[in-house]
């Protein structure tokens, strides 16, 4: 059975999506000056931008992605990947 192919949100879809879950992925890495920081997962979306938070750190954090630089610096899907997506 041939796997469909996981493709990003449009920007008219995300700021369709207020109040949803998107799962976030970075693929400008070079913006995080702490590589902690650097972590794709699950968000909130919200009317211009989509909220982070790492809860595996002691010091909770959130990192807030705005709509300006989607598809630069990340993009959002409605789903994670796949074990097969990200292990080949």
């Amino acid at each position: 059975m041939k796997k469909k192919k996981r493709v990003p949100l449009t920007i008219k879809q995300l700021k369709q999506m207020e109040g949803q879950p998107v799962w976030v992925e970075v693929v400008d890495h070079s913006v995080f000056k702490d590589p902690a920081d650097d972590f794709d997962g699950w968000g909130l979306c919200r009317k211009s931008w989509v909220r982070i938070w790492d809860l595996k750190r002691a010091d909770l954090i959130h990192i807030d992605y705005s709509f300006e630089s989607y598809r630069k610096e990340w993009l959002g899907y409605t789903s994670p990947p796949d074990e097969e997506d990200t292990n080949g």
